[in-house]
């Protein structure tokens, strides 16, 4: 099996990142861990989780790769 495209260091390194951050404390939810980690406010994440169609309350866990994916673009954007 291989990858539906070419590994590229600096897409995947801002990937790992920012999922390493959501999942930073256990038992907490997204949008606190990652405004504990990202210099954005909890407001601005919320509009960013709600854009995408999650819940501002999602928990980490709860994600699917695809929805990671759009997150991280679309945190991206914000930034």
């Amino acid at each position: 099996m291989f990858p539906k495209r070419p590994f590229d260091d600096e897409v995947d390194r801002a990937f790992f990142r920012i999922v390493r951050a959501g999942f930073s404390a256990r038992r907490k939810t997204l949008t606190n861990n990652l405004a504990a980690l990202l210099p954005l406010k909890k407001e601005a994440l919320a509009e960013i989780l709600i854009s995408l169609g999650l819940r501002p309350d999602v928990r980490p866990q709860a994600l699917s790769v695809e929805q990671w994916l759009a997150l991280v673009a679309a945190l991206e954007k914000a930034a």
